[in-house]
């Protein structure tokens, strides 16, 4: 079950969130999109929820005996919305396959969607996160570097990365830079056309 990989960028951004007790995105991703439908089937969820979390669902995948850094995030991704799907709750995954679209949740479902999703991975028991070491922000940061070229070579100007001491020593202080964060507002095809050419590490 378990998908053994390296670090990803996505876990690095949980990882930093977590030493520095500050909230932070996992991945970079194009804004959410507004749901449209109104109305719909509900979740058997959707009475408990009010506002306050829910206990964890269980029974889809385990992943308390790898390292954070061994943390397969698409498959993790792919639990998730298998949980919340069983649970009445239609997300989809998007590429790169480690985020999910809520547009197919009737907008009085969505905290109710949020609070099933947030339980489906706390289900999961993911292992907790642990400070990456210089070693691994020198793989991620020459991967980024890597996205950014392609990236450009796309057509799209993407803002320069800090020089790789200032990305290591000061990255927890100075935020994220991801070339991603760098492009304008994408229709989804076009989004999903460019994570397939240039892969987010």
């Amino acid at each position: 079950m378990k998908v053994m990989r390296g670090p990803s960028v996505g876990l690095l951004i949980l990882i930093i969130s977590a030493c520095s007790n500050s909230a932070t995105e996992s991945s970079a991703g194009p804004p959410e999109s507004a749901a449209t439908t109104e109305s719909g089937p509900t979740s058997p969820y959707s009475d408990q929820t009010n506002g306050s979390s829910l206990p964890p669902i269980t029974g889809y995948g385990n992943f308390s005996n790898v390292s954070s850094w061994e943390v397969d995030w698409i498959e993790v991704t792919a639990l998730q919305a298998e949980c919340a799907n069983d649970n009445g709750i239609p997300v989809r995954v998007i590429s790169p396959g480690d985020g999910l679209t809520y547009e197919e949740v009737p907008l009085d479902q969505h905290q109710t969607a949020r609070a099933v999703v947030e339980a489906c991975l706390a289900g999961l028991s993911l292992p907790d996160p642990v400070p990456p070491s210089r070693e691994q922000m020198e793989e991620v940061y020459i991967a980024l570097i890597d996205t950014k070229r392609c990236l450009e070579g796309e057509g799209y100007a993407i803002a320069p990365p800090p020089a790789l001491e200032t990305f290591i020593e000061g990255y927890i202080a100075s935020g994220t830079w991801h070339p991603y964060n760098s492009l304008p507002d994408l229709p989804q095809e076009e989004w999903e056309r460019l994570n397939a050419v240039c892969p987010q590490p």
